[in-house]
C-alpha cells in the first residue's frame, strides 16, 4: 500500500483521501460494522492476558451485546497498579511506547498510557486526516506540500501531544520548526521561541498549538513583540520580503502587526477544552479558524471537525464509543457497583449530553474506560457536507 508521502508527491489526491478521510463517508451501519469488527478481535486479545481477564472479571464474552452486559465500566484505578509500574508482561499486546497524561488528576501524579505498534500505525492516518481537513475548502481538495514548514506548539513526549508529533514526522512529508530531534532537548518556551525565530526566517505553513497559547502569541504581536522580533532578524535575507509585506498588511489595516501579517497558514489545529471559547480571536489574530479535536491519552483521536469547522465526526477505527445519559453516570457515580446503561452512535439522541466510554481497539489497554467528559450530541448527520455520522461537540468535564 503506498504511504502518505507517495500519495501527496504523486498528487493521488483521491487515494490520499480516501486513505485518511474515507471514514467521514460512512454510513452509521458502516461504522457500527467497523466497530464491532474491531471489537471482536480485541476482546480475544483480553482474554489471553492478565490484565483483560482482571478487568473483565473473567467474563469470556462472544458479541458486543454480551461485552456490554457482562464487562464492567472501569476508570483509571482499575488499571493503575499494572500501568504506573509500565509493566508490558499483562497487556493484550506489546506497547510500542508509553504515554502519559498531564498529571493533573486528582488521584494520580501521571497516568500511564501504553501505545501500540498498530496504534502508532493508524494515529497516522487520522492526523493526516487532520491536516487535510484544516487546509481544504472542499472535499477531495490537497493544498499540503511536501517540506511545508510545521511548527508544533505542544509539549514533548511523554506527552501524547509530542507522540503524535513524532507520527507525523515519522512520514517524513514535513519539515519541523525546530527539528524534533532538536526540540526535545529544550524546554517547552524555548522550543517555542525557536520555532517561531525559524518561522521568521523560513515562514511557516502548519501549526498545532493549544488555543490559548495561539491567543498569547497573538496578543505578544499585538503588543509590538512581532515586530521587535523581526527586528532582530533583519540580517536575513529571507525575512525582509516577508517582513515588508507584514508591515504593509497592518499599516492598511490601521491596527498593530498579527501574525497574519506575517504567515498565511494552510493549516491551523488547535486542542484543548477551551478552543471553542478562542475560536474568533484565533481567526482574528492568525487569518483562519483553528481546527478542533478530541481526544485524549487514553484514546488518542475520538473525533474530529472537518472543513466547515462545526461540529465534530467521530473516528471508528480506535475505539470502541459507548454514551451513558448523566442520570445513569450520576447513579454509576454514587455506587461503583451499579452497571450503568450505555448506548451506542447508532442510539444516540440529538440534543442529548451522555458521558463518554471508550475500549481500546488495536491491542489498547483500556476497556470500557470512563473519560470523564460530557459530550453532546448535536445532531445525526451534517447536513451541510453531507456526512451520515452523528456530530458531537464538547460540553465539560463530568466531575
Amino acid at each position: 500500500m503506498p504511504t502518505v508521502l507517495e500519495l501527496l508527491r504523486e498528487r493521488k489526491n483521491q487515494e490520499l483521501w480516501e486513505k485518511c478521510c474515507g471514514f467521514i463517508n460512512l454510513t452509521i451501519e458502516q461504522f457500527m460494522t467497523i466497530q464491532q469488527r474491531l471489537l471482536l478481535e480485541q476482546i480475544e486479545l483480553l482474554k489471553n492476558c492478565e490484565l483483560g481477564r482482571h478487568i473483565m472479571q473473567g467474563a469470556k464474552p462472544r458479541s458486543l451485546e454480551e461485552f456490554r452486559e457482562k464487562v464492567p465500566v472501569t476508570r483509571y484505578a482499575d488499571y493503575a497498579s499494572y500501568l504506573l509500574e509500565q509493566r508490558e508482561d499483562v497487556l493484550p499486546e506489546k506497547p510500542l511506547l508509553w504515554q502519559h497524561t498531564s498529571g493533573r488528576s486528582s488521584e494520580f501524579s501521571y497516568k500511564w498510557v501504553p501505545v501500540t505498534a498498530r496504534m502508532y500505525r493508524e494515529l497516522g492516518d487520522a492526523f493526516m486526516a487532520l491536516l487535510l481537513f484544516a487546509s481544504c475548502t472542499e472535499s477531495g481538495e490537497v493544498t499540503l506540500d511536501e517540506d511545508d514548514k510545521f511548527l508544533y506548539g505542544l509539549a514533548p513526549p511523554p506527552y501524547a501531544s509530542g507522540c503524535w508529533a513524532h507520527r507525523v514526522a515519522d512520514e517524513n512529508i514535513f519539515e519541523f520548526l525546530p527539528p524534533i530531534e532538536k526540540a526535545e532537548g529544550m524546554g517547552f518556551e524555548k522550543r517555542v521561541e525557536e520555532g517561531f525565530r525559524l518561522g521568521l526566517i523560513e515562514g511557516i505553513d502548519i501549526m498545532a498549538a493549544i488555543s490559548s497559547m495561539l491567543v498569547t502569541i497573538g496578543e505578544r504581536f499585538g503588543q509590538g513583540g512581532g515586530l521587535k522580533r523581526a527586528a532582530s532578524l533583519l540580517t536575513k535575507p529571507r525575512l525582509m520580503p516577508r517582513l515588508l509585506r507584514a508591515v504593509v498588511r497592518s499599516k492598511l489595516a490601521c491596527r498593530p502587526m498579527l501574525p497574519r501579517d506575517i504567515w498565511q497558514l494552510k493549516a491551523l489545529i488547535s486542542t484543548g477544552t477551551d478552543s471553542v471559547v478562542y475560536r474568533e480571536k484565533i481567526k482574528e489574530t492568525w487569518g483562519r479558524y483553528p481546527l478542533d479535536i478530541y481526544g485524549a491519552t487514553e484514546s488518542v483521536i475520538i473525533a474530529m471537525q472537518t472543513w466547515d469547522y462545526a461540529d465534530m465526526t467521530f473516528v471508528p477505527n480506535l475505539n470502541l464509543l459507548e454514551f451513558m445519559p448523566l442520570a445513569e453516570y450520576a447513579r454509576w457515580a454514587a455506587d461503583r457497583a451499579y452497571r450503568p446503561k450505555t448506548l451506542l452512535l447508532d442510539e444516540v439522541i440529538p440534543g442529548e449530553r451522555y458521558v463518554i466510554l471508550i475500549t481500546n481497539f488495536l491491542g489498547g489497554a483500556f476497556v470500557r474506560y470512563v473519560m470523564g467528559d460530557i459530550v453532546r450530541i448535536t445532531s445525526l448527520r451534517n447536513e451541510r457536507l453531507n456526512i451520515n455520522l452523528p456530530q458531537m461537540a464538547f460540553y465539560s468535564r463530568a466531575d
